[in-house]
C-alpha cells in the first residue's frame, strides 16, 4: 500500500471515487510550510510554498486503484513526490502529486467555493479520462482535456435546464443502459450505447445500440446594429463540406463556438464576437436553444442575438492564431442578409433559422433602438 497526500480537488469524494474506481477513506493531515491557491484564471488549486498549513487527507492505496491515481493525475503532468505531513498520529511520510513549475497564483482556495461550481463538472471528465487508461498516454488525454472538460459541461448544464413540454404525457422513466463504449476519441468522440429506451406506453424498448457523436454546447452569436439595419456575417473554411465533399468548402454563418468548461453559454457567446469579428456586444438577446442534430449528436446550441455597433470598419479577417482560424466577416443590411437567404445562399442552418429569428422581432428592436 501506498500512502497518498491529497490537498486539493481530490478531497472531494465523488471525485476521487470517480478517479479511483471506488471510494476511498482518508484521514486528516496538514502539509506545513505550503497554503493551497487558485491558479490564476483557472478552475483548479495549486500548493505554494510559504508560511502557512494546506490542510488536506492521506490515504493509503495500492493496485488498481493506485495505477488510476496515477494515471489521472499524469494526465495534467503532475508527477509524484514525497513529502512529510503531520497527522493526529503524528509525521508521516507520503506520495504527492505535483507540476512541473507552479503557474500565475490566485487568491486562497477552497473546496467549498470550488465544489458548488466545479465538482460535478469534474465528476463527469474524470469519468471520461479514466475510461481511456489503457487506450491513450496520460500526456494524449492532456491534450484533450479541454474537449473532454466542455463535454462535461454541456451535460452539466443540460442538468440544470428544464424540461420542455412535449406534444402530450411523456414517459418520466430513465433510459436503461447496459453497456457503454466509446470507440473513437479526439478532438470529438463517438459514443456507443446499448440501451432500453422508455416507451410512450410506460414500457421500455427491447435493448437497441446507438451511436452518437459527442460534441460540446456552441454558443452562436448573429451581431446586429438595430440603427444601421445591419448585421454581421462570417465566412470560413469548415471540414463537414470538406468531409462530404462538398465544393462549397466555405461556409457562410454566424459567429460561434465552444462552450468552455466552467463558463457561462452567455460568456461564450460575448467572447466569441470578440475573438472572431472584434466586437464588444452591449446586449444579448436569446433567440433559442436546442440540438441541430439530435438523431445522431449531443452538439447543443444557444443561439443569441448581440445588439451592437457595426460601421463599415466592423468587416474584416478574425479569428485566433493559436486555433489556426482564418475567418473573414461582413458587414451587410438586414435586406441583403435576408435576400441571400431566401436565395439558398447560406449552408449553415443556423444561421437561417437565426435571420428568420430577426425578421420577427426585427420591427421591436429598430424601435427600441
Amino acid at each position: 500500500m501506498t500512502r497518498v497526500f491529497i490537498f486539493g480537488t481530490l478531497l472531494h469524494a465523488p471525485l476521487r471515487a470517480a478517479v479511483a474506481g471506488s471510494e476511498l477513506p482518508t484521514r486528516p493531515a496538514r502539509l506545513v510550510g505550503h497554503t493551497v491557491h487558485w491558479a490564476a484564471d483557472e478552475s483548479y488549486p495549486v500548493l505554494v510554498p510559504g508560511a502557512g498549513v494546506a490542510e488536506g487527507a492521506v490515504l493509503d492505496v495500492g493496485g488498481a486503484a493506485l495505477d488510476r491515481l496515477n494515471f489521472y493525475e499524469a494526465a495534467f503532468d503532475y508527477h509524484p513526490t514525497q513529502v512529510t505531513v503531520e497527522t493526529d498520529q503524528g509525521p508521516e511520510t507520503a506520495r504527492l502529486w505535483a507540476p512541473p513549475s507552479l503557474p500565475q497564483i490566485g487568491g486562497p482556495w477552497s473546496l467549498a467555493d470550488w465544489a458548488p461550481k466545479f465538482g460535478r463538472l469534474n465528476v463527469l471528465a474524470a469519468s471520461e479520462v479514466m475510461r481511456l487508461q489503457g487506450r491513450m498516454a496520460p500526456g494524449q488525454v492532456g491534450r484533450i482535456y479541454p474537449q473532454i472538460a466542455a463535454r462535461a459541461m454541456g451535460r452539466v448544464i443540460a442538468a440544470g435546464m428544464p424540461r420542455r413540454p412535449g406534444l402530450g404525457p411523456l414517459p418520466e422513466a430513465p433510459a436503461k443502459v447496459v453497456d457503454q463504449r466509446i470507440p473513437y476519441v479526439n478532438f470529438f468522440a463517438i459514443e456507443e450505447y446499448d440501451l432500453a429506451f422508455p416507451r410512450f406506453d410506460g414500457s421500455h424498448s427491447p435493448v437497441v445500440t446507438r451511436a452518437v457523436f459527442a460534441a460540446t454546447d456552441a454558443a452562436l452569436i448573429l451581431p446586429y446594429d438595430p440603427v444601421r439595419d445591419r448585421v454581421l456575417l462570417v465566412e470560413q473554411f469548415r471540414a463537414g463540406p470538406f468531409g462530404r465533399q462538398d465544393k462549397d468548402l466555405w461556409v457562410i454563418e454566424t459567429i460561434a463556438g465552444r462552450v468552455d468548461a466552467g463558463e457561462a453559454p452567455e460568456d461564450a457567446a460575448r467572447r466569441e464576437a470578440q475573438e472572431e469579428a472584434g466586437l464588444t456586444v452591449a446586449r444579448l438577446e436569446t433567440i433559442g436553444t436546442g440540438y441541430p442534430s439530435p438523431g445522431a449528436s449531443t452538439e447543443f446550441y444557444h443561439m443569441y442575438l448581440g445588439l451592437t455597433d457595426l460601421p463599415d470598419s466592423a468587416a474584416g479577417m478574425g479569428g485566433l492564431d493559436t486555433e489556426e482560424e482564418d475567418i473573414r466577416s461582413r458587414v451587410m443590411s438586414f435586406d441583403e442578409a435576408i435576400a441571400l437567404c431566401d436565395a439558398d445562399g447560406i449552408a449553415a442552418v443556423p444561421t437561417v433559422l437565426m435571420l428568420n429569428w430577426l425578421a420577427r422581432h426585427r420591427d421591436r428592436l429598430r424601435a427600441a433602438a
